[in-house]
């Protein structure tokens, strides 16, 4: 299977790209490498995956939509799992662009079996409602970085409807590990 990991250099991207590669799957990562986090980090993260034949690193903004559609037509994708995104709730006061533009430009309009996205446990907000559902109402954000996954969802919905691609969305609390 040939699948395109955006966010690749982050924590959870490397190490779903290691389980596919390790699965056998050929990997088409996709990671910008802002300095949010350390760069460092990120860097040797990929030199990790780099090891493997069946992976290929692209340093590119989820912006550049040209470099995108080159990527997706070159390099043909079955399935796609987005991963990139702005992290952290704080730095949406500080800089929110950053979550509009990194969260809703999820995916380009090319034809893929399906498409995993993620959210956040953010995005239920103000909502008292334990235990959290994914039923539950998350139409009341307390962040930018919460309403930037809020539209996502609804973009990637929309996205799917209009285009037959079936889609997964991830709502991850928090994460954390070695």
């Amino acid at each position: 299977m040939k699948i395109l990991v955006t966010g690749s250099a982050g924590f959870i991207g490397h190490a779903l790209s290691e389980r596919l590669l390790e699965r056998g799957d050929e990997v088409i990562g996709i990671d910008n490498l802002n300095d949010y986090y350390d760069v460092e980090l990120k860097k040797a993260r990929l030199a990790r995956l780099s090891c493997h034949d069946n992976f290929t690193n692209f340093e590119v903004d989820l912006e550049d939509a040209a470099a995108i559609a080159s990527i997706f037509s070159k390099q043909s994708p079955q399935r796609v799992v987005n991963l990139a995104a702005q992290a952290r709730v704080r730095y949406s006061l500080e800089n929110p662009q950053a979550y509009v533009s990194a969260n809703l430009e999820g995916c380009p309009h090319n034809k893929v079996e399906h498409l995993v996205y993620t959210s956040s446990s953010s995005v239920y907000g103000s909502s008292t409602a334990l235990p959290f559902s994914v039923h539950g109402n998350v139409d009341h954000p307390v962040s930018l970085y919460a309403a930037s996954k809020k539209a996502n969802k609804l973009f990637t919905h929309t996205y799917s409807h209009l285009f037959a691609v079936p889609t997964t969305g991830l709502r991850f609390f928090t994460v954390y590990g070695p």
